[in-house]
């Protein structure tokens, strides 16, 4: 019963979004009577919704909160910056309009596939042409703003060094204790090391890029952040995701092997940063899943072990 409950109540919040965000579209100049098509996701913080007007369709993503207004001008200017992948085989999703105050981002519509989607059904070989064109794809992204700068891995410790405190009990608790600690060995040997840096996507992984129907072209999506930081913590997280699919045999770091290759055999960073720096950043990713998605545990156990090994 409680279960149905929920259900409701999430049928009932999705209705009322639907129903305000028609509102506000319709005192925005050129959206009157765009139609509502489907919340595609909803979370306390931001809607994902597939809207129309006339025959055309786009995805309008709306931020709430006070903080709302600043996530969506800090997306628009991300999407904006990607200005230069727009054609080719690596692009990103067009922006359409911005509307900051509203917290809304309006963007076109990707086409294909999820990658996440393809790559679970896919057979080896173009598992691993899917992964390597992403390596391709993030450094086509970050090319503008590449440059070397200093890596200090002590300022990154020091942003997860209290979330085991706060946001974990039992296995996460005790796996991310030990991470920290091997991490903080780790460090002295990494402070001061150059790494490249780049404008990022902030949230790289297999759910936020489109496979085209071509089989071949990349669109990429959900870029909300836009910060200066190392171009090894984007392809730490895509890695480290896609090793908590349980895909191939683990190797440095729990990631998979094969997948590392192919990433690793892009232009996308320097071969010495895939030996240290994306390994130390695996654990970042680690330590943060475990803080955020408790749900996750049978998942992210088996990787933090192998992190560990």
């Amino acid at each position: 019963m409680q279960a149905l409950e929920r259900d409701i109540s999430q049928i009932e919040e999705i209705e009322a979004v639907a129903r305000d965000l028609k509102r506000a579209l319709e005192q925005l100049p050129g959206w009157a009577g765009t139609r509502v098509e489907e919340v595609l996701r909803l979370t306390p913080e931001r809607a994902v919704v597939v809207i129309r007007r006339r025959d055309e369709y786009f995805v309008l993503k709306q931020f709430f909160g006070e903080k709302g207004p600043a996530r969506a001008t800090l997306m628009a200017e991300a999407l904006g910056h990607a200005a230069h992948m727009q054609d080719g085989a690596y692009r990103v999703v067009p922006l359409v309009a911005s509307y900051a105050t509203q917290g809304i981002v309006i963007m076109a519509r990707t086409p294909g596939l999820r990658m996440d989607r393809i790559l679970a059904d896919a057979v080896s070989e173009t598992r691993l042409r899917l992964v390597g064109a992403a390596g391709h794809w993030l450094a086509r992204y970050t090319e503008p703003t590449r440059a070397e700068g200093r890596f200090y891995a002590t300022f990154w410790l020091r942003q997860i060094e209290d979330l085991p405190h706060r946001h974990m009990q039992g296995d996460a608790r005790e796996l991310s204790f030990q991470i920290l600690d091997k991490m903080a060995r780790m460090a002295p040997d990494l402070n001061g090391r150059a790494v490249i840096r780049a404008r990022s996507h902030g949230d790289f992984v297999v759910r936020n890029l489109n496979v085209a129907p071509d089989g071949e072209t990349l669109w990429g999506f959900d870029i909300d952040r836009y910060p200066l930081q190392p171009v090894a913590r984007d392809a730490a997280r895509f890695l480290t995701w896609r090793a908590t699919d349980g895909v191939g045999h683990p190797a440095k770091a729990g990631l998979p092997r094969d997948e590392v290759s192919a990433m690793a055999a892009t232009d996308l960073l320097p071969q010495e940063e895939w030996h240290d720096i994306v390994p130390f950043f695996a654990g970042e990713t680690l330590i943060r899943r475990f803080a955020d998605r408790m749900s996750d545990m049978d998942r992210l156990v088996p990787v933090a072990r192998a992190w560990l090994a």
